[in-house]
């Protein structure tokens, strides 16, 4: 359970509608497939989907955003500001997400990353995903292909 964000000054809570257009800044500065307001929306809103950010005082400054398919988790999309990287954020999101997903039944994450995002690459490394795949010509703007990573969580080996 994630205390009351109204007596923390920083930390991990639930997006709300009025936090869209700091995730839509997120990922302008992140380099992130630009997100529409209407798609955050529906994801604030399915049950299946959980979409959190880091904040300090009322500045968001990462977020992640999952889906569950159990027993699997999809990795939708997770940033951090620039300015804010290296510090841990990112980190703290994806554990959030895993956790939360582990008390659901899920065994499994799964995302998909740019093949040229070495960045984001070593994150995923570093948090114990392995590469399982590869999806031709997935993203667009450029056209390129995304490798398919998976962790197992929850226990399981």
């Amino acid at each position: 359970m994630r205390p009351n964000p109204k007596q923390q000054k920083c930390g991990i809570r639930l997006a709300t509608f009025e936090d869209i257009p700091a995730l839509q800044r997120l990922d302008s500065v992140c380099g992130l497939n630009a997100w529409t307001p209407d798609i955050y929306k529906g994801l604030i809103l399915n049950d299946s989907c959980e979409v959190t950010v880091w904040f300090n005082g009322v500045t968001v400054v990462g977020f992640c955003a999952v889906r569950t398919v159990k027993p699997e988790l999809e990795l939708l999309k997770i940033g951090v500001d620039p300015e804010r990287q290296g510090e841990g954020i990112g980190t703290d999101l994806l554990n959030d997400a895993l956790n939360a997903a582990t008390h659901l039944g899920c065994r499994e994450c799964f995302l998909e990353v740019r093949w040229s995002n070495e960045r984001a690459i070593s994150f995923y490394i570093k948090e114990g995903f392995e590469m399982v795949g590869i999806r031709r010509r997935y993203y667009r703007n450029p056209l390129e292909d995304a490798r398919v990573m998976r962790k197992r969580i929850g226990g399981t080996t």
